[in-house]
């Protein structure tokens, strides 16, 4: 943090004690007087120094506050608005009363605020009436492609396409109620005291305020952008946008007075809303229906299922008289051997809906999957408590925070340990388990994890392009098993001696499943073992699902590097061109590294 500000001397001119702040809480003088202790002794310059970035901390911590009580205050404001509780506002009623909103403002007053229909996060929501018919023809054409392409469209869509013109003809009767309201009013600002204490926000903070009592908000919760509708996580960060960086008490209460005011949903309305908010909850069970039969069907822990056993099932639905239907549907996955659970769902929607048509609106999504679950394999208790183990083990390694790696290589490792000692149909193996990385244009491979008996033979080591197997296994982005390592001329030894003994070899490609790049490998040998071990089949199979999870990280891990790059260089690009803007680039460089460290 301190190196961000480009203020502080190097950590070697400095000589300080924070012992004396590591309690939990303290007293304002108890502050005080450890905090001039800590100073003593220091230059005037460095004392100037850490008392500019502590200036800083504290206003991050008073922006955060603020930042907070704002964000509760648009809930209760959202939990108002939809009084139906139906968890969903209309976003084009929003839009327009922000556009209203914003125009009634004097010139003076919309620097506090962002022009709702110029933001590039959301779409500009009033149109004239020609554009907004052609807006609504191209959406039911695409509908209609969609269709045809055989790729699905859920019943949310269909609907919305459905209700599209009747939203249209209210939008563009709104907006010249809207343009004649513009011309008969002004808002003039008036001190948050006059509005209720429920709806009003102040810059005053709170005496006491204990950021690790916040309650985080959950964004995988909020629905993806809909042009209908906008959920009260998306409600909050809209109206945040339109508040800009200066949050001016006077502007955020009159708006949300305004909102209280002006914000009404007609009977049509409502009735359209509550359709696409009950297709919402259909969709989202079905989805969550497929998912919990993809994980049942994923027997194999990798993330994937073959698309040729489940066709031949799909085809003798009800007893073949639709499977003219099934195969056109089928055709448009010729090119697929495996599905994951994405396709899954997406295939058998489409499914659905073909057969929806068919047969006139009689078909029923949970009797499809019902007879899918139906033609699967009976496993075992064993079996069973083997897959359900293994998928709770993958989601670890995916909830392990992606720039803790040296955690995650050691948890990769300790689960395959514990899977052989767990699973295997032999004794306990021993078993050399490494993970190396791509380097110098994929032309270098480094190890930079091996388990305890590997690390001084590879820990850090290299491999060249044209030595061993390696690269051939990554170029190619297939796993591959060999069975005894002492017959096989093109492995690379580290250790001379192990060409004489024989042992059991996986080596599989990191890459995300469906995808032909690969980080790096994963490899697994039993050459220390005094017996010669074999892998059986599902070892190999689980083995490939951890490589496909510990890729998925990598992939987060090259986003974030990049993204970090870009975010530096810009504002570097503003520090060079603009020298007024010192103060924000040193607070806008502390929040970027606020942020990385919250993400772990």
């Amino acid at each position: 943090m301190i190196e961000q500000f480009n203020e502080m001397p190097k950590s070697n001119d400095l000589n300080l004690n924070i012992s004396a702040f590591q309690s939990h809480r303290m007293h304002l003088g108890t502050f005080t007087e450890n905090f001039l202790n800590v100073l003593k002794n220091q230059s005037s310059e460095n004392f100037d120094s850490i008392i500019n970035v502590c200036r800083h901390c504290a206003q991050t911590y008073s922006n955060i506050v603020q930042e907070n009580e704002l964000n509760l205050l648009l809930q209760r404001l959202f939990n108002k608005l939809d009084d139906k509780q139906s968890g969903y506002l209309l976003r084009q009623n929003l839009m327009k009363i922000l556009q209203a909103f914003y125009n009634a403002l004097n010139d003076n007053d919309k620097q506090y605020v962002n022009q709702p229909n110029q933001w590039p996060v959301v779409k500009q929501t009033i149109l004239n009436n020609e554009n907004k018919l052609n807006e609504t023809s191209s959406e039911s054409e695409t509908v209609q492609q969609e269709k045809r392409s055989g790729s699905p469209v859920t019943n949310e869509q269909q609907i919305a396409s459905s209700i599209s013109t009747d939203v249209t003809e209210k939008i563009n009767d709104g907006q010249e109620q809207i343009n004649d309201e513009q011309n008969k009013f002004n808002i003039e600002l008036k001190h948050p005291s006059v509005y209720e204490a429920e709806f009003r926000f102040t810059n005053e903070q709170k005496p006491i305020y204990n950021l690790e009592h916040f309650d985080t908000i959950d964004h995988e919760k909020s629905i993806r952008f809909d042009e209908q509708l906008i959920d009260k996580i998306q409600f909050s960060a809209l109206l945040m946008s339109f508040f800009g960086l200066k949050k001016n008490e006077m502007v955020i209460s009159a708006l949300i007075d305004y909102f209280r005011s002006n914000y009404k949903e007609t009977n049509e309305e409502k009735n359209a809303k509550t359709i696409l908010v009950q297709q919402r909850l259909i969709d989202t069970e079905q989805r969550a229906q497929s998912d919990l039969l993809f994980e049942k069907m994923n027997t194999t822990c990798t993330e994937a299922i073959k698309l040729e056993p489940l066709a031949n099932i799909l085809k003798q639905y009800k007893d073949g008289t639709v499977i003219e239907q099934i195969e056109q549907v089928l055709q448009t996955y010729q090119d697929q051997t495996q599905l994951s659970s994405t396709q899954f769902y997406e295939l058998v929607v489409n499914i659905y809906q073909t057969l929806n048509e068919t047969m006139g609106g009689g078909e029923n999504f949970d009797e499809l999957l019902k007879y899918i679950d139906a033609q699967q394999p009976q496993l075992n208790t064993s079996d069973r408590t083997r897959i359900h183990t293994r998928h709770e083990w993958l989601k670890r390694i995916r909830n392990i925070p992606f720039r803790t790696l040296g955690y995650l290589y050691k948890e990769v490792m300790d689960i395959i340990q514990k899977d052989s000692e767990t699973f295997s149909n032999q004794p306990t193996k021993h078993l050399s388990i490494y993970i190396a990385l791509v380097e110098n244009d994929r032309n270098q491979l480094r190890y930079v994890a091996t388990t305890n008996d590997q690390t001084d033979l590879l820990l850090g080591k290299t491999l060249q392009r044209g030595t061993g197997i390696s690269f051939q296994i990554l170029d190619g982005g297939k796993w591959t098993y060999i069975n005894q390592t002492k017959n096989h001329s093109r492995i690379k030894f580290f250790n001379p001696d192990a060409k004489n003994q024989s042992g059991s070899f996986v080596l599989i490609p990191l890459k995300r499943f469906q995808r032909t790049y690969s980080n790096g490998l994963l490899g697994i040998d039993t050459i220390r073992d005094k017996k010669e071990k074999a892998f059986v089949q599902h070892e190999a199979q689980f083995y490939e699902g951890i490589a496909s999870a510990l890729s998925d990280t990598f992939t987060f891990v090259d986003f974030d590097k990049n993204m970090m790059k870009i975010l530096h260089r810009f504002t570097y690009w503003i520090k060079q061109r603009c020298s007024n803007v010192s103060n924000q680039y040193r607070s806008f460089s502390f929040f970027v590294s606020r942020s990385r460290l919250n993400t772990n």
